[in-house]
């Protein structure tokens, strides 16, 4: 099976990561520690998955990154997306399998 080269350097932008998360944490009102301290290191053109058990922070994080979610503390920082990658985000689906 053929491999695609990994991005380069360059291709990841001169000003490091594409998403970045330092030390945060996500406390709710209730005082239930929803998510920390976490670091995540995302470089442009790369392909992550999130996995771990229920309630274990997933969803919290990603609501984090997308910017729909502040952190509690620590900070999170994306690098500007073009214009066509935001477009397909607001489009995309999900589909539950039927049994």
């Amino acid at each position: 099976m053929a491999s695609s080269p990994r991005p380069s350097a360059a291709d990841a932008g001169a000003t490091g990561p594409a998403i970045e998360l330092r030390g945060v944490t996500k406390t709710y009102r209730t005082g239930t520690l929803a998510l920390g301290p976490i670091d995540l290191n995302i470089g442009r053109g790369e392909f992550v998955s999130l996995l771990g058990p229920s309630g274990c922070g997933k969803s919290t994080a990603l609501r984090m990154i997308a910017g729909l979610a502040a952190p509690s503390s620590g900070g999170s920082r994306s690098a500007p997306r073009r214009r066509a990658a935001a477009a397909n985000i607001r489009s995309a689906s999900c589909f539950r399998s039927r049994r």
